[in-house]
């Protein structure tokens, strides 16, 4: 038939109701639910229904609606009795029951937040002070320019005033919560009843409570992963950070301004009505007075800024970018796109009118890369005059913006007593609590091994009092350059001299160390006593102080001399590379006066002033004629070398030809290997009982020290890398993964060109820096030799930004304080690396880098600017390998001369298929005909089978931490290859 024809009598009999009512026939339940309605079609009702797998005559089972909610995957209950009502499903009969029951599973998957009410409970506090709101925001994606990543805010409940601080990290909240308590303090004469905040570890330290306890606040938190609960901060924190993105994007200037751009934002925010006021703001509530906004301009207009230090010739106006007052000063904080800082200028001229600013490069932001523990002390600076340079004046429109009251930290509390007024550049409220160390030294508490407070600065110690441009985010630069000036002392290499050291707690130990080295001299009859002879030159003496550290970087003894043919530390390296792979012992020892042990030959004369604490009548009629040399004279150090030179040979010991500052002597299989710089030596050999003796037979013609094994020699160890960080106070730095930032480029446009800058930065040991650094990258720390190299080239006129990469590295050494050389690993023998940068510099000339390892340690390696502009990459490549060639013929020969002679070729990798080809071609190209003669050494060498050279893929090439900046997975890598280990 083609159809399925229903049975009625079989509906009724499973108690169903079947009921015709003209041309509709309806089916209900036994309950008198409607199952469904058939309308006549023909005299006949057809009974339409999608293909099913049941049987046509089967009725569905009653589910209740619970069996119902279960059975199609929890959905709610009213969603599924509507599904059956309308008949969006078929298939499915439900109990007629409002009924539901409770559904164990949905309670606990479906779980959700209670909703928080939409307004607040009570009503706004009565009074400023009685309620606090605090928040954190960040980290930001960019650092600002003084390695900002956090502000933390402050906001009256009664007033709505918010007083916003830049941070470094979270944990200078505390300390920004004092100050601005304090001032809160000063200005209103009220103490915060209760301080709102979320649940931040920053907001629960026992410090912090315990200080809240003492001043009667009570502290309220949000409950946790509800920030609703403190939604006057959450709502503040989206109105500035729309604020900082529009400005920022208006303006066109780099992210690295948000810091900037927030400030300016939190000066707009109290000066905008707020529905919570009713018809006033946040400055009029606080300060009262309306505020008065005829002297602002849009965030990042270009403006000109009154030329001071120009020449005749030179412009009268410098353009910048305005981004905001400075709120202590009176003055306007101006960008410098091309210097990349921030300045304090009094005389602007707007151009408001100058839409379109074009977006500065954003080469200089700071993408944050692996920071290894946020402490950091941030570069700063000092503001203009304020006499005259600091003031609003007839030069600028408008009239000066009403002034906030003095901020929590302002300069004369952040100076302390003993330092003298410095107008500040940075905001008040980008003030942050200086580290216990220079807190202790700018209060006169603290002492630099007993040089007493930063107060009493020593004579000739830089001084930070600037009439120049600040270029700072905050004010404590004048605590940090202070701090800098009163340990530059501290550091081996840079002692203070006898008048800083009278003023020392300390003078009596100098002053026995003075007394030691007269009574040295005149035992050694180091000089005479004669009446001054008219016509001759006398030369002046002075006392060279010095602290002498043990291995572990504490003091040993005080050292003082009245003011040489060295060994190389290549060559020392390589003494202690061979002696770690052949298991020899190596010891240590020091010549005592060693330079007094040299006689000057009558034909000789030198007349010396006698020095001070030298007793004799008639001081101005008697001079002192040396009979011996004395540390500092022009020939002493020849002099002491030519003494012990004859010494030595007369105990069997030969100088290397390859090395005049290394001796050795072989006693049948026996080898014993002397290696000097000036009055330290470390003696290594084949046998122990052999160096005891030698170090016996020396020891009897010269007084030493014997040091035992060696492990401190020329102050190269970690221990070092804590002195210079204390001597310019980079102790409390934020460490960090890298020496030296990839994404910032350095170029001479960076450095200063107005006469006041320079003169601030002249003010800035970034000379001293170098040398610390340099002495640390040629000594033991390969990784920082490229960094080291790249810096120098600005000694001559450092930028703000050079300053800032100076640190960088110092960071970093802090961080990786405890690398250092490992000789002896793997058995590798003589290898190198050579590779060059190419043309990427701004000078044009490539950077050469190479490393020669032993066994799997550097004993000898460079970065160095190449001498010429080479044109191609295989030139830059060609030049490199020369100058590793030369180093490693030096090697070979100093090898083959004291330890045993090489055979076999050093072999020599480069990344650079095509130079490697050049090298071992001997014949003449047009494409090198160039090339200076010289730079084809490296082709005799590799035809003389001295160089193997090896191609090595660029991802393994070792030296290429040596040639450019690198990420800091790469800079670990390298520097493991490089043989630094923790120790």
């Amino acid at each position: 038939m083609g159809v399925t024809l229903v049975s009625v009598s079989r509906i009724t009999a499973a108690e169903c109701k079947v009921v015709f009512v003209k041309d509709s026939c309806s089916i209900f339940s036994p309950n008198g639910n409607l199952i469904g309605e058939i309308p006549a079609t023909g005299g006949l009702y057809r009974v339409h229904h999608s293909k099913s797998t049941d049987y046509a005559g089967r009725v569905k089972e009653v589910l209740t609606i619970d069996e119902l909610h279960r059975l199609i995957g929890h959905i709610s209950h009213d969603t599924a009795r509507d599904l059956v009502k309308k008949g969006l499903i078929l298939g499915v009969v439900i109990e007629d029951s409002l009924s539901t029951g409770t559904c164990a599973a949905c309670k606990t998957a479906k779980a959700t937040r209670k909703p928080v009410q939409r307004y607040r409970e009570g009503d706004r506090s009565a009074a400023i002070g009685d309620e606090i709101h605090s928040d954190v925001w960040g980290p930001a994606p960019v650092e600002t320019l003084g390695g900002r990543r956090y502000y933390v805010s402050f906001t009256d409940d009664n007033s709505r005033w918010t007083q916003i601080y830049l941070m470094r990290t979270k944990d200078e909240v505390f300390s920004h919560y004092k100050g601005f308590a304090a001032w809160l303090k000063t200005q209103h004469t009220v103490v915060v009843k209760t301080l709102h905040s979320d649940r931040g570890g920053e907001y629960l330290s026992t410090e912090f409570s315990t200080f809240l306890a003492e001043q009667g606040t009570a502290c309220r938190l949000t409950v946790h992963d509800t920030p609703e609960y403190n939604g006057i901060v959450e709502r503040l924190n989206r109105t500035l950070v729309t604020k900082i993105r529009a400005m920022l994007i208006d303006s066109g200037l780099p992210k690295f301004l948000w810091g900037e751009a927030a400030m300016h934002a939190c000066y707009l925010k109290n000066r905008t009505s707020t529905r919570a006021l009713e018809g006033t703001t946040p400055h009029e509530a606080f300060l009262g007075g309306k505020p008065d906004i005829s002297n602002l301009h849009p965030w990042g207009c270009k403006v000109f800024i009154h030329n001071t230090n120009r020449s005749k010739l030179d412009p009268q106006a410098l353009e910048g970018r305005w981004v905001g007052f400075d709120e202590q000063s009176k003055a306007h904080r101006i960008y410098w796109p091309s210097r990349r800082s921030v300045t304090v200028e009094r005389s602007v001229r707007f151009m408001d009118d100058n839409p379109g600013i074009v977006a500065v490069p954003l080469e200089g932001e700071r993408v944050l890369e692996e920071p290894i523990e946020p402490i950091e002390l941030n570069s700063t600076g000092t503001a203009q005059n304020a006499s005259n340079q600091l003031e609003i004046g007839p030069d600028s429109t408008g009239n000066s913006p009403e002034p906030l009251p003095l901020l929590p930290g302002a300069l004369a509390n952040v100076l302390g007593q003993g330092f003298e007024e410095i107008p500040p550049a940075g905001r008040g409220k980008q003030i942050r609590k200086p580290s216990d160390y220079v807190r202790r030294l700018r209060e006169g508490e603290g002492s630099i091994d007993g040089r007493g407070s930063v107060g009493n600065l020593p004579k000739g110690m830089p001084s930070v009092a600037d009439e120049g441009a600040a270029q700072v985010e905050e004010v404590e630069v004048a605590v940090e350059e202070r701090a800098m000036a009163a340990v530059m002392g501290d550091a081996e290499g840079l002692e203070p001299t006898l008048e800083e050291a009278r003023k020392r707690p300390d003078w009596p130990k100098w002053l026995t160390a003075i007394k030691s080295e007269l009574e040295s001299l005149n035992s050694n009859e180091t000089w005479t006593l004669v009446e001054r002879p008219s016509g001759v030159n006398v030369i002046g003496s002075k006392w060279v102080l010095r602290i002498k550290k043990n291995t572990a970087g504490e003091i040993d003894k005080y050292k003082a001399r009245l003011v040489a043919q060295v060994a190389k530390l290549a060559s020392i390296c390589l003494v202690l590379a061979i002696a770690a792979c052949n298991g020899w012992a190596i010891e240590s020892f020091d010549f005592n006066s060693a330079y007094l042990n040299s006689v000057l030959d009558d034909n000789e004369v030198v007349y010396l002033e006698k020095p001070p604490q030298f007793a004799s009548k008639n001081p101005k009629q008697y001079v002192l004629r040396l009979r011996k040399a004395l540390y500092g004279l022009k020939q002493g150090g020849r002099k002491w070398y030519e003494h012990l030179c004859v010494a030595l040979a007369d105990l069997g010991f030969r100088c290397a030809e390859a090395d005049y500052g290394v001796f050795f002597v072989r006693n049948g299989p026996e080898l014993t290997v002397l290696a000097i710089h000036v009055d330290d030596c470390i003696i290594t050999g084949s046998s122990t009982a052999t160096l005891s003796d030698y170090k016996l037979k020396i020891g009897e013609k010269y007084q030493m020290t014997d040091l035992g094994p060696v492990s401190w020699l020329l102050g190269i160890k970690h221990a070092y890398i804590d002195t210079i960080l204390t001597r310019f106070n980079f102790t409390d730095l934020r460490p960090i993964s890298i020496p030296m930032d990839p994404n910032i480029p350095l170029s001479k446009s960076q450095c200063p060109t107005a006469l006041t800058d320079i003169a601030r930065m002249k003010k800035i040991p970034y000379r001293e820096a170098i040398g610390s650094l340099m002495y640390a990258a040629v000594g033991t720390r390969p990784d920082i030799a490229f960094a080291v190299s790249t810096l120098a080239q600005f000694s001559e006129n450092p930028g703000w930004v050079h300053w800032e990469a100076v640190k960088r590295v110092f960071r970093y050494l802090l961080g990786t304080r405890d690398l250092s050389l490992v000789y002896g690993g793997v058995q590798k023998g003589l290898e190198g690396f050579v590779d060059a940068d190419g043309a990427s510099q701004e000078h044009r000339r490539a950077i050469t880098g190479y490393v020669f390892l032993i066994d799997g340690g550097a004993v000898s390696w460079s970065s160095k600017k190449q001498e010429l502009v080479t044109l191609s990459t295989t030139e830059a490549e060609y030049v490199a390998a020369t100058h590793a060639a030369k180093e490693v013929m030096w090697i070979r020969r100093i090898i083959g001369e004291v330890f045993r002679t090489l055979s076999e070729p050093t072999t020599l990798y480069s990344d650079s298929q095509s130079a490697i080809a050049l090298m071992q071609d001997g014949q003449y190209h047009a494409c090198t005909k160039h090339i200076d003669i010289r730079y084809h050494y490296i082709r005799y060498i590799v035809e003389a089978g001295s160089i193997r050279l090896i191609y090595c893929p660029t991802h393994d090439m070792t030296v290429d931490a040596l040639t450019k900046a690198l990420p800091s997975m790469k800079v670990k890598h390298f520097a493991a290859a490089l043989g630094l280990s923790a120790a």
